[in-house]
């Protein structure tokens, strides 16, 4: 895997899950924040809205019971994202949620960051790379009692968020924005440059699964 792809996290966001009380917020770089508000029940949804282009490039996939979902948008084409769709099909998203509640979120984590790697370094990406590429947000579910962790995984600009009624939205992901000023120095330390509309490339992020 290239350093420029980098695999970003801020993982770790614990909720509880009990019938009264407020919920309470914890990560592995922010303080505990009492967010309120009812129970949180899950349960899943998906939409697509096509932009401007006359195709759409982005695609997403999900466990049946929404333990894991990611979307991939992509960039030069749908090629890399759609073979991002294909990659996580039914038997990788069941290696994954199968240790969903076993084990501790930190290997769970490492297991999202792996599968990007796979992702990355396969072939068919290897070839795509000069032109297309795709971000990438991944988000697994880890219940733990009357406790879920929230773990994500990220490449580019495509974010999580977690709402709440009464319009309250926590960000689960950091993008990968060349205009941030430690994706600037990651760039130019690895010999790259940021140009002067904040983009590398032609490109609005600091890294992606293929072209970055």
């Amino acid at each position: 895997m290239h350093p420029h792809r980098g695999i970003g996290f801020k993982r770790l966001y614990t909720y509880e899950t009990e019938k009264c009380g407020p919920l309470k917020s914890t990560s592995s770089d922010t303080n505990v924040e009492d967010l309120g508000g009812p129970t949180l029940k899950f349960f899943g949804t998906e939409e697509s809205i096509q932009g401007y282009r006359n195709y759409n490039e982005d695609t997403f996939v999900h466990s049946e019971d929404f333990i894991f979902s990611a979307v991939f948008d992509g960039h030069g084409g749908s090629e890399v994202s759609s073979f991002l769709k294909n990659f996580y099909n039914d038997e990788t998203i069941k290696e994954i949620t199968e240790l969903s509640g076993k084990v501790e979120s930190e290997v769970l984590a490492e297991e999202l960051k792996k599968s990007l790697i796979r992702a990355d370094n396969d072939e068919n990406v290897r070839k795509m790379a000069i032109r297309r590429g795709s971000t990438a947000a991944l988000l697994l579910l880890n219940p733990r009692g009357d406790k879920i962790d929230f773990i994500t995984a990220n490449l580019g600009d495509s974010r999580i968020v977690l709402a709440k009624a009464g319009g309250i939205a926590t960000d689960l992901t950091v993008d990968h924005k060349p205009k941030l000023e430690r994706e600037r120095r990651r760039v130019e330390s690895l010999g790259g440059y940021v140009e002067w509309d904040n983009r590398i490339g032609g490109l609005a992020m600091s890294r992606a699964v293929g072209k970055y």
